[in-house]
C-alpha cells in the first residue's frame, strides 16, 4: 500500500506566502516604501515664479527648512489634469491624473511603479437654501477607504484640516495670503506622521494651484 505525500506546515506556509505576494503584485498591490517620501514634518510646495508668468506648464518646488526635496511638473500629454511628483534627484517618486464626475472630482495618486498609493475626492455640495457651493475633501487609502476628510470648504477658501474619521487633525496646508499676489506658497504640516501619505498631500496644493491658474 503507497503511502500518501503530505506536505510539510513549513512549505505549505510559504506556498501561501507566495500565493499571496503574487496576489497584490498582479491586482494593484504596491510594495512597501515609506509613505513619507522622505518628507519632514513640515514643509512647503512653491509654485515657481516663471512658470506662473510665462506660458510653461505648471511647476512647483518641494522645500523645507531652505533644502529641495523635489519638484511637482503638470503633465502636458493627458487630456485631464495630471502632475509628476520626482524627488531631489530627479527619479519619479509618485504622479497623479483628475477625472471629473458629476458630484466633483477625483485624483487618483500612484506610485513610480504604477501602482496605486489612494485617491483625493473633491465633492461639490450646493447649499440647500441657494448661498452658493461649498467643497469638501476626502482622502482614500489604496484600499479605497476613506481615511481623512475636510470640512466643508467655502469657494476660493485654501486653508485644508484634514481630518481622521475619528476626528483628529491629521494634517493642515495652508497658502500664504502674503505671497499669493506673487505665486503660490503652500505650508504643509503634518500632525499625525505615519496615517496620510505625503505622496497625497503635495498633490492636493498642485491641483488646486493649476486650476486658478486655468481660471486666469
Amino acid at each position: 500500500m503507497k503511502r500518501q505525500k503530505r506536505f510539510s506546515p513549513r512549505l505549505l506556509l510559504l506556498l501561501l506566502v507566495l500565493g499571496a505576494t503574487g496576489y497584490f503584485l498582479f491586482f494593484g498591490g504596491y510594495p512597501a516604501a515609506p509613505i513619507d517620501a522622505g518628507l519632514p514634518l513640515h514643509f512647503e510646495v512653491n509654485e515657481r515664479i516663471s512658470h506662473k508668468y510665462l506660458p510653461l506648464p505648471t511647476l512647483l518646488d518641494v522645500l523645507a527648512d531652505g533644502k529641495s526635496y523635489g519638484s511637482l511638473h503638470r503633465d502636458q500629454i493627458t487630456l485631464t489634469t495630471g502632475f509628476d511628483f520626482s524627488d531631489q534627484s530627479g527619479h519619479k517618486v509618485a504622479s497623479a491624473s483628475k477625472s471629473a464626475f458629476s458630484w466633483g472630482t477625483e485624483i487618483r495618486v500612484k506610485d513610480s511603479s504604477g501602482h496605486v498609493i489612494g485617491s483625493l475626492h473633491k465633492e461639490v455640495i450646493a447649499s440647500a437654501f441657494g448661498f452658493g457651493v461649498t467643497n469638501k475633501y476626502a482622502v482614500y487609502n489604496a484600499a479605497d477607504v476613506k481615511i481623512a476628510e475636510s470640512e466643508g470648504l467655502k469657494a476660493g477658501v485654501t486653508d485644508f484640516t484634514l481630518k481622521s474619521i475619528n476626528g483628529g487633525v491629521l494634517a493642515t496646508i495652508h497658502r500664504s495670503f502674503w505671497w499669493g499676489w506673487l505665486h503660490d506658497v503652500w505650508y504643509i504640516d503634518v500632525d499625525q506622521p505615519g496615517v496620510l501619505d505625503n505622496r497625497l498631500l503635495v498633490m492636493i496644493p498642485s491641483f488646486k494651484t493649476a486650476a486658478d491658474n486655468d481660471k486666469s
